[in-house]
């Protein structure tokens, strides 16, 4: 076991707690602690890799090449298009009734189609997939679990790389909730902060503690994940460690859903994300209405559950 943390590096603990393994439904129990000086939380249980399988498993959503339906993917591709300027009216239509919060932030980088860009932990690819189909032509994701070099459906190379092993330099280098899975955070920063171009940027999308819905639901959380999310920052942690990879904080837009209160509160029922009744309306439409205003209401006040950390390099690690 280890009670540093690894998003400030402090020995001081504020408190220790066990979390359950709800997402497939094992129950197993995981041991966390807080971080008395930052806050961040750390699983301080220290599992195997060969174990890992029964948590992750081969169905594993980000490893899934084939999500969606044609169909799906068809309303999706015409959202994005207008979400990135090229407007039809269904398409508009589309952004207005089903935004999409992390197509609108890649807007507003402010990025030429044909700049460099690096996706961590993209799994299957679908987001650069997206990318290539707006109009981006310079894409490469990177995942340690693939089984070999690959392209994704969309024709994107993904190379089985951890982000120390790879070279070149990147106007974007992204964590799409990929970050709070690994063992080590500040390291795997520094090593995208050393891709990073002189007016590059490292946006790391990841679940934060310093919320509402950890403040409510406590270990029923859904997004504390256990075991798959090793660390759970808070806003300053992810500040700290940003830091100490040699990039400074730019802003932070939290795009936290609905998705906090329903699933958490299935949690507090005992019921994982895996049980045939998520899919069959556990709330009315008018306690999902709730649950979305709540989260917009959130968002706005920087009380989601999860934020869009948009760091600049500072200096060369």
């Amino acid at each position: 076991m280890t009670e540093q943390c690894r998003l400030c590096l402090s020995d001081l603990v504020s408190r220790k707690f066990k979390a359950r393994e709800m997402m497939i439904g094992h129950r197993d129990l995981f041991q966390y602690h807080e971080c008395g000086n930052c806050l961040s939380l750390n699983l301080d249980d220290n599992i195997d890799k060969s174990a890992l399988a029964r948590y992750y498993g081969p169905g594993y959503y980000s490893f899934d090449a084939n999500q969606s339906s044609s169909l799906k993917k068809f309303l999706i591709s015409q959202r994005d298009r207008a979400i990135a300027g090229r407007f039809t009216p269904l398409g508009t239509a589309l952004a207005w009734a089903k935004p999409d919060q992390e197509m609108s932030l890649m807007r507003s980088y402010g990025l030429a189609r044909d700049a460099a860009i690096l996706d961590v932990g993209c799994g299957a690819g679908h987001f650069l997939n997206r990318l290539a189909d707006i109009g981006y032509t310079n894409l490469l994701g990177i995942d340690p679990f693939i089984p070999s070099d690959m392209r994704s459906t969309g024709g994107v190379p993904i190379l089985r790389r951890e982000v120390s092993e790879l070279d070149g330099r990147f106007d974007l280098v992204m964590f799409n909730h990929s970050l709070e899975h690994v063992e080590a955070p500040r390291d795997v920063l520094a090593s995208a902060s050393r891709l990073l171009t002189p007016n590059g940027q490292c946006v790391v999308r990841i679940p934060t503690v310093s919320s509402t819905a950890w403040d409510e639901y406590g270990v029923d959380w859904v997004q504390l994940d256990a075991p798959r999310h090793v660390s759970l920052p808070s806003r300053d942690g992810m500040r700290i460690a940003g830091k100490a990879a040699g990039m400074s904080l730019e802003r932070t837009v939290d795009d936290s859903s609905a998705f906090q209160f329903w699933a958490s509160e299935q949690y507090r029922r005992d019921i994982p994300l895996s049980d045939p009744q998520v899919f069959t309306g556990m709330f009315s439409k008018t306690e999902m209405g709730r649950f979305k205003q709540r989260a917009s209401e959130l968002n706005a006040q920087s009380r989601g559950d999860q934020s869009a950390f948009v760091f600049k390099r500072d200096h060369v690690v």
